[in-house]
């Protein structure tokens, strides 16, 4: 017989014959593919010599059928000469193959029978093998085909719910290959493609080929059947009922109330978000809390109290629940206010800094996700420059933050998805103010003026304060402060509407806009949860916390009161006028006389040395327009603009018949004879 040997291999399910006859040796191996076909592969020598000749059949063949095995032998016969007792041999393989490859699976089995690493997984016809070199398929022929040359099991099937209705899925993987296990995560809908493979176990994983990749798949889940684990967890931070009672949601698991039994569940968070984690609260060292919330309290003395103090009670505001307002640090560059968000900021997690921030530079979608993951918690967005782009966002923010509404978003199926309003409370800076008066009102705005901003010089308390918020002391006065308000937290919830309103009322006669009084009542109970916290650990004395009360109270009236300038800067004529001028300067708009040629864009009117004459419709068009392409529109009318206009002293000569309103007649146009200056900086 010219078969003298023939070798098994387990990894790959080849069989290598030795072919011997008349001092002439070859080496034939049957490699399976799939279920009737096989590659094969005849060389003599060595078989990665490349000086050798080998042949291997480009195509795969069926090794029972006669006339697959007589095309392979024409190959052989050109390549070496005719050799009939090779022909011969192939025959003799064909018949005996499947058998032998049966004789060699019954021994592994023996031989490993004890052995945890080779085991049929159960549940699958044929049976598949998990061996220490991947998963085989064993066919109806005989052949045990490779699948993959590593194994593992699903160990936790985790829900992620982040409180929209809708819910994320990942799996947890462990996996084995080359005696090497790991452990990671994949989102479900990536698990049957297997495209992780590469990203988790490295460039010498493999999968044979796309055909199997589905059999590797439920390999896996066979083999979780057992020991698969159903996970339920948190999305986002914040407060959340958790078997009856309030727990506060971070990323390093959940703070609750004293002596309230732990939380188990868990809380899965990535990106930024994942650093928000509070320090532990130590049960047995009252004066390092202490000391804690008095660090808090020295922020205050940072910059002018109209400053420091409303931003910091918003940080205490956050935890307190859903807020409608937003928070804006405005002042020119260098004077500190990004470094005195940062310290808000560190409120919520040791070593916080530029790099838990995001910025105006981010897609809109990008800032609603982690406005909303943060629930109950700040989050900063730098830079503001007032753009266009910059000033669509900033009012998406605010606009949403008030009316706690998220955009309406589609599925892949066409469904409305779950809205996604900010559920923190977003601070921004910037050298810019917001734009409109409906925004500005939903934003506190904080003005730095020149000199009285923190000092930012080495040695001074700033200095102090920088290394607290890194070691996490100002996150520790927090943690014990949400510590405090878990056993009443629902019965803040369900009185903290009045209480807010009550405390606007009070300043209801000295602002501008209805909704600057809650942005004041918001503060007032920040502060008085607040302080009556730092009371009862005895942090503060009642004297103390009496001066701490009225300081208070006159650096948030201060800001409020300071709103009436911002709200001023919204005002709808001082827009008008602002955004003709930018249409002018960006070649949107132009002014000539009408017998004149046309210019680029739209025609406003013209102007002379008696004044600007304005199309009335038109301008206010196209004002409106770019006033709605930044996401801040300018609702007023034509007529009330007219009047604003006339009450303001900008209109030169108006109608004599106010039934025909105030617009002129001028080379047979309706216009607006307005100052030269309307138009002017100023």
């Amino acid at each position: 017989m010219p078969i003298t040997h023939r070798e098994y291999d387990s990894r790959s399910g080849e069989s290598v014959y030795t072919l011997a006859e008349g001092g002439e040796e070859f080496n034939l191996a049957v490699e399976p593919e799939d279920r009737n076909r096989h590659r094969l592969t005849l060389w003599q020598g060595e078989r990665y010599d490349e000086h050798n000749h080998l042949v291997a059949q480009s195509d795969l063949l069926r090794l029972s059928y006669s006339g697959d095995r007589e095309k392979f032998y024409a190959i052989v016969a050109k390549v070496f000469g005719e050799k009939p007792w090779i022909q011969e041999a192939l025959n003799l393989i064909a018949r005996m193959h499947p058998k032998w490859v049966q004789e060699e699976l019954e021994r592994l089995r023996k031989e490993t029978a004890d052995d945890p690493e080779y085991q049929a997984v159960p549940g699958h016809e044929p049976t598949i093998y998990r061996t220490p070199d991947g998963y085989r398929l064993e066919e109806s022929k005989g052949n045990l085909v490779p699948l993959s040359n590593f194994t593992g099991r699903i160990l936790e099937d985790v829900v992620v719910d982040d409180g929209s209705g809708e819910i994320d899925r990942f799996f947890t993987i462990e996996a084995r290959m080359r005696g090497q296990q790991t452990r990671f995560d994949v989102p479900s809908q990536s698990f049957d493609g297997l495209s992780w493979v590469p990203k988790h176990l490295g460039a010498l994983a493999s999968v044979e080929g796309p055909r199997v990749r589905h059999l590797v798949a439920k390999s896996f889940r066979l083999e979780s059947l057992k020991s698969l684990r159903k996970v339920h967890a948190y999305g986002h931070t914040g407060w959340t009922e958790v078997g009856g009672r309030w727990v506060y949601l971070h990323a390093g698991g959940a703070i609750v109330g004293p002596g309230a039994p732990q939380f188990s569940g868990r809380v899965v968070l990535s990106g930024k978000p994942a650093r928000r984690n509070f320090p532990e609260v130590p049960v047995n060292d009252p004066e390092a809390l202490k000391e804690a919330v008095r660090a808090t309290l020295a922020l205050w003395d940072l910059a002018a109290d109209e400053i420091t103090i409303p931003l910091m009670l918003s940080a205490y505001r956050a935890v307190l629940g859903e807020v409608d307002y937003t928070v804006h640090l405005a002042g020119p560059t260098g004077l500190g206010k990004t470094t005195l968000a940062h310290l808000a900021v560190s409120h919520f997690g040791a070593n916080l800094g530029s790099r838990d921030q995001t910025n105006f530079e981010s897609t809109a979608n990008s800032i609603e996700r982690e406005a909303f993951a943060l629930k109950d918690q700040f989050l900063l967005l730098d830079d503001y420059l007032g753009t266009p782009e910059h000033r669509k966002i900033l009012a998406f923010i605010a606009r949403n933050a008030a009316n706690n509404s998220g955009r309406a978003r589609l599925a892949s199926d066409g469904t409305l998805r779950g809205d996604k309003p900010p559920r923190a409370l977003v601070v921004t800076t910037g050298e810019d103010l917001p734009v409109g008066e409906s925004l500005t009102a939903r934003t506190l705005v904080i003005s730095l003026p020149e000199g009285e901003g923190p000092d930012l010089f080495r040695g001074a308390p700033i200095n102090t304060a920088q290394a607290a918020a890194r070691e996490g002391t100002h996150a520790l006065a927090m943690a014990r402060f949400v510590n405090w308000l878990a056993p009443r937290y629902g019965e803040l919830q369900a009185t903290i509407e009045q209480r807010r309103n009550q405390h606007g009322y009070a300043v209801s006669d000295r602002v501008q806009h209805n909704r600057t009084p809650a942005i004041y009542g918001n503060l007032m109970i920040a502060l008085e949860e607040w302080l009556a916290f730092a009371g009862e650990i005895e942090a503060i004395d009642a004297e103390r916390r009496t001066a701490l009360d009225a300081r208070a109270r006159r650096a948030v009236l201060a800001a409020i009161q300071d709103q009436g300038e911002y709200l001023g800067s919204a005002d709808p004529v001082e827009r008008y006028r602002a955004l003709l001028r930018e249409a002018l300067a960006s070649r949107k708009a132009h002014l000539r006389d009408p017998d004149e040629e046309p210019g680029p864009g739209v025609h406003l009117g013209w102007t002379s040395p008696e004044g600007a004459f304005l199309y009335p419709a038109v301008s206010l068009d196209l004002a409106k327009h770019m006033a709605a392409t930044v996401g801040e529109p300018l609702t007023i009318s034509g007529q009330a603009m007219n009047k604003q206009l006339l009450g303001r002293g900008w209109i030169v000569a108006a109608n004599p018949d106010p039934k025909r309103g105030i617009p002129v007649r001028k080379r047979g146009q309706a216009v607006l004879h307005l100052k030269s200056e309307f138009l002017e900086e100023g």
